[in-house]
């Protein structure tokens, strides 16, 4: 298939069907040369198969498509390379002999096969053979080529790295204690790096007009990095400090130098998803600190939230481990802090989400201090007195989810909140009513009874929304905040 740009709409199915055409008519001849012990035969027709992979005809949908039908094929050649393997062929020569196939992107491919069964024979160091992948996969830099080259070599190799007790694991290094595991977390580190930089490079491919469409495909190959980052999270030798010193680091160096507001979302969720919570916590403030240092478009409150989320389910579950102390929630403070400085043109309802996810995390994380509580809400309400401005709908909705936050575990402590009474000024009067409704329904729950007429004054400023209608109060929504 000639070498264009990927055409979309009608042709595309026509070229999805050429293309799968010829990869089972080779895959059909490839086999039948093995049946018959025909090497080079079979590695002949292997090589025109994966010629199919140089189009630049197909979305990269279609083309991950393509890269399917092509894997399962190379699997009964890989079959039959270890089939040579058991019955003595030296693996050496054949990992040399497919050197000499076709093009670059088809040799690679057999290479990264050959490679697998050439690690498994023993014949050399797996150290040694995972560094030639890594440097003979150079040799491919189309961004869309190169990012599936990279993902067959990370799901080749996923068994066959040198960690700790694994069988390929070099005795005699004494990196890590000779477990080798310093050669495994490189090499996955490695081809992490180079496939997020093909990655990225992926939307500068095609015409401008088409950006949108392009960042959508590039949202649906995002797996074929962050496969990389699980492959890491696997290593049975990477400790805490080695995470902390070495993994983390790179990971940090690569999101933020990316300068791809994609990439960065995408990479700084996985390293959430993928990683022990114990390692999160011993090095929350390095990935707090790389927040400030990541683009504009990226949704920071979100990664916030789902890192607290974690951190929060781990406490739940594991209270023993849970850290002493205000510390976590110190840093996440001054991440928020220095997120609001950084970032002038914020929203007013992202601003308010960031105090309400704050304040949800210190009622979960520290559910005895009120203070904490009273702390997001004043820090909210000193923002809003600055600024002056009424909010619009968007930001009323943020301020809702913030004053809803503590009403189901704190209950009457609501009352000792400073400035909970002024941020229900901000939002309109049937929302209001939700808030009051919530509060006696909590209120009731906790069978905690009302002390002090002081007590009993605060609830109904409260819950004046139930006692009388917005015209009687003398309440327009948010006419007090304007006022």
């Amino acid at each position: 298939m000639s070498n264009q740009q990927p055409v979309t709409g009608d042709d595309q199915p026509r070229f999805m069907q050429e293309a799968t055409r010829k990869v089972k008519e080779r895959a059909f001849y490839m086999k039948r040369a093995m049946d018959t012990d025909d090497l080079q035969g079979a590695l002949s027709h292997a090589s025109e198969m994966l010629r199919e992979l140089r189009t630049s005809l197909l979305t990269p949908s279609n083309y991950y498509e393509l890269y399917i039908k092509v894997s399962d094929e190379l699997r009964y050649l890989e079959d039959y390379f270890e089939g040579l393997r058991r019955q003595g062929r030296p693996m050496e020569r054949l990992y040399e002999q497919v050197q000499g196939c076709g093009n670059v992107l088809p040799r690679l491919y057999l290479l990264i096969t050959v490679g697998g069964c050439y690690i498994k024979s023993k014949e050399a160091p797996a150290k040694t053979v995972l560094a030639d992948l890594l440097e003979m996969t150079k040799g491919v830099q189309h961004p869309m080529w190169g990012l599936f080259l990279r993902h067959y070599l990370a799901h080749q190799t996923r068994d066959k790295l040198p960690d700790v007790g694994s069988e390929y694991a070099d005795p005699e290094d004494p990196a890590c204690g000779g477990s080798g595991v310093a050669d495994a977390y490189e090499f996955v580190l490695q081809n992490f790096q180079e496939a997020n930089r093909l990655w990225v490079r992926l939307q500068h491919q095609g015409a401008s007009k088409d950006r949108k469409r392009r960042e959508r495909e590039r949202q649906a190959l995002r797996i074929l990095v962050g496969t990389n980052l699980v492959r890491l999270s696997q290593l049975e030798g990477i400790d805490q400090d080695t995470y902390a010193q070495v993994i983390l680091p790179r990971i940090l160096e690569q999101v933020s130098g990316c300068r791809d507001s994609l990439a960065q979302t995408y990479l700084m969720d996985c390293i959430i998803q993928v990683f022990p919570d114990e390692f999160h916590l011993t090095t929350l403030r390095p990935f707090l600190d790389t927040l400030t240092q990541l683009k504009e478009k990226v949704n920071v409150r979100t990664i916030l939230e789902s890192l607290m989320e974690r951190l929060i389910n781990f406490a739940e579950n594991s209270p023993e481990d849970k850290p002493p102390g205000t510390e976590v929630y110190e840093l996440f403070v001054v991440s928020v802090t220095s997120l609001l400085t950084n970032r002038p043109q914020m929203t007013m309802s992202e601003k308010i989400l960031l105090q309400a996810a704050l304040c949800d995390f210190a009622v979960k994380w520290h559910p005895d201090r009120l203070d904490l509580v009273d702390q997001c809400i004043s820090t909210c309400a000193s923002s809003l007195a600055e600024g002056g401005q009424a909010l619009d709908a968007e930001a009323q909705d943020a301020m809702v989810r913030l004053l809803s936050i503590p009403l189901s575990s704190l209950a009457l402590k609501v009352l000792d909140l400073t400035q909970y009474a002024d941020l229900l000024n901000y939002i309109p009067w049937e929302p209001r009513k939700q808030i009051a409704v919530d509060l006696l329904r909590s209120v009731l729950s906790s069978g905690v009874p009302l002390r002090t007429p002081e007590e009993v004054e605060k609830l109904f400023v409260l819950i004046v929304p139930l006692l009388k209608d917005e015209k009687s109060s003398g309440a327009a929504g948010d006419s007090e905040a304007e006022g």
